[in-house]
């Protein structure tokens, strides 16, 4: 068996899960030491409502890796 998924991060904002043909959503919710996905929440949880895996990623900045 095989699943279908996307990751999406702020720049897909307003992209609604239970339009887009797929098993799971791995969502970006940090980068770095600063940053944080504004719009995380929102499609976290619109990926569960829509009945879809979810999967939650940092994106490492390449810098002090104890740090972040």
């Amino acid at each position: 068996m095989s699943l279908n998924g996307i990751d999406t991060a702020s720049y897909q904002a307003g992209l609604e899960p239970g339009r887009v043909p797929m098993d799971f959503n791995i969502v970006k919710a940090t980068q770095g030491t600063g940053y944080v996905n504004p719009d995380f929440k929102r499609m976290a949880d619109a990926v569960l409502k829509a009945g879809k895996l979810l999967g939650i990623y940092h994106y490492g900045a390449g810098k002090n890796p104890i740090s972040e």
